[in-house]
């Protein structure tokens, strides 16, 4: 090829030999670089809509002020007296004025001779009455060990709680001060050992609290166990006076107070389970042992 042709070729941009020297998006057009026209969509073809985002439907509250909502029903906290001050507050006057309900309140010692190191759902169910005593649907239980090394009640609670419609929760109470039971509405004093003396001093030194808390319309709960101290405490306390508990285990457990609310669908007669004791000469007793001792006995304040 001449020199002249070749010159022809490269002014004409068709041969293969030479990049094309344009940027992308250019095409080399007569020697110079001209920007690529990019077709235009066809006439009357639009382009689908983007997809609208559903409505959001707005939150509508059950209940308007001044009514709450508990369980589903609409009710005044101030003037309800099953919802009294706060949802499941029962009014025993089934008066309720400006939350609080009106009348005196009743408050509940129960003693039980069981330790709960052995346990029957008849036994486990009689606790769950007693700590049920408490106005409202959620109880909450604290548990007094003291001097106590025995273990099972809060298990025994927890299964008898589940043969109700009731709901708790569990705290371990280092002491009896007032500050300890500020959050609580049912207290389990466990099955005390040891010195019967410092039990007594140990009640006398709570004496106030624990009768303010049963003022306030709460539940104190006494275990015993063979051997064990507890109801000294109870006595230095001002609870109860009783004489030393006396040996129950294997005995069957019957009813004596149908009526009570601590004999609410329990069993009987049910066997008293390791270790179970009786307390000789109380009156009014809810569940007695083979001797006619008291096994379970319910007073109120």
């Amino acid at each position: 090829m001449t020199r002249l042709a070749m010159l022809a070729v490269l002014a004409t941009g068709c041969s293969s030999l030479v990049s094309d020297p344009c940027q992308p998006g250019y095409d080399l057009v007569d020697g110079s670089c001209e920007m690529i026209n990019i077709a235009p969509p066809p006439t009357g073809v639009v382009p689908p809509p983007l997809p609208e985002p559903a409505p959001t439907q707005p939150t509508v509250p059950l209940c308007f002020a001044p009514q709450t909502d508990c369980d589903g029903i609409c009710t005044d906290l101030q003037s309800d007296p099953d919802n009294c001050g706060s949802c499941g507050i029962v009014c025993a006057s089934g008066l309720c004025d400006a939350g609080v309900c009106v009348g005196a309140t009743v408050g509940h010692v129960v003693a039980i001779g069981h330790d709960y190191q052995a346990s029957e759902p008849a036994m486990d169910r009689v606790l769950a009455d007693a700590v049920g005593l408490t106005t409202g649907a959620f109880t909450r239980i604290g548990y007094y060990q003291g001097t106590s090394t025995l273990e099972g009640a809060q298990a025994a609670a927890v299964v008898g709680l589940a043969q109700t419609s009731r709901m708790a929760s569990a705290a371990e109470l280092a002491d009896l001060s007032r500050a300890s039971l500020d959050e609580i509405d049912a207290v389990v004093i466990e099955p005390q050992l040891g010195d019967g003396n410092a039990a007594e001093a140990v009640g006398a030194a709570a004496a106030q609290t624990l009768a303010d808390f049963l003022a306030e319309g709460h539940v104190v709960v006494v275990l015993e166990t063979t051997g064990g101290v507890s109801y000294r405490l109870a006595d230095g306390a001002g609870l109860f006076t009783v004489s030393a508990p006396v040996d129950a285990t294997g005995t069957a457990i019957s009813v004596a107070a149908p009526a009570d609310a601590v004999a609410d669908a329990v069993a009987s007669p049910y066997l008293g389970r390791t270790e179970t004791v009786g307390y000789p000469g109380v009156a009014n007793p809810v569940f007695v042992d083979t001797s006619n001792d008291a096994v379970v006995f319910h007073l109120t304040y």
